[in-house]
């Protein structure tokens, strides 16, 4: 199969930014790529199926939930239990 000039463009530029991540880090990236290449009518189509899949839309909640905390100081585990009025 012959491959256009976008499929080009787009290996191209995964290609360019795999060098020295993880599987995980690559795959994620190979996603951001091809997403971010779609027009907006389509990117948008991605993000509304995304949020009406039930796994899905939990996943985001919760990514967006710890970015959201992550530079907010850490608490030991009991003393959260113990604000939370929550026993063991």
């Amino acid at each position: 199969m012959k491959k256009n000039s976008f499929q080009l463009e787009l290996a191209s530029k995964i290609n360019d930014n795999l060098a020295g991540m993880s599987t995980i880090e690559a795959t994620a990236e190979v996603f951001v790529t091809a997403f971010k290449s779609l027009k907006r009518p389509q990117r948008e189509a991605v993000l509304e199926r995304m949020l009406t899949d039930e796994e899905l839309s939990e996943d985001l909640a919760d990514t967006l939930a710890l970015e959201a905390r992550r530079h907010q100081p850490r608490q030991p585990f009991r003393q959260a239990l113990k604000e939370l009025k929550i026993s063991l």
